[in-house]
């Protein structure tokens, strides 16, 4: 069963964001992955996500913040990604290195699709 929003502590996106430039489609498989969520299981880990409406949020798991909002679309044979957008709410995420916060969101999605060396813009 895929994680939901109320399973885990979780504050709502905010108005304040930037946007991320990705150009990556996922198969059905690895999307299927990905819309599973991810709930912390121990300490170390770090990130709460849930799929919602073809949305899908990245909350740090201590905090409940959340990070990133990814919008996908369905394609033929899987989800291409429509926008990613980054929390910039200065007393909830204090990044605003465009460069640093690419590289987390497709090592995330790389590590919860199963998929190495997503290539993004």
């Amino acid at each position: 069963m895929a994680i939901q929003r109320n399973d885990w502590k979780n504050i709502p996106f905010p108005e304040e964001y930037d946007l991320l430039d990705f150009e990556i489609t996922l198969s059905s498989d690895e999307f299927e992955l990905i819309a599973k969520g991810n709930k912390p299981q121990d300490m170390e880990d770090k990130w709460f996500s849930y799929l919602e409406n073809n949305e899908l949020y990245i909350h740090r798991s201590w905090s409940g913040i959340c990070l990133f909002k990814i919008s996908f679309i369905p394609q033929n044979n899987g989800h291409k990604i429509l926008s990613v957008q980054v929390n910039r709410k200065p007393d909830e995420y204090g990044s605003s290195n465009i460069n640093k916060d690419t590289q987390l969101v497709s090592t995330l999605l790389e590590s919860w699709s199963g998929r190495s060396g997503l290539k993004f813009s």
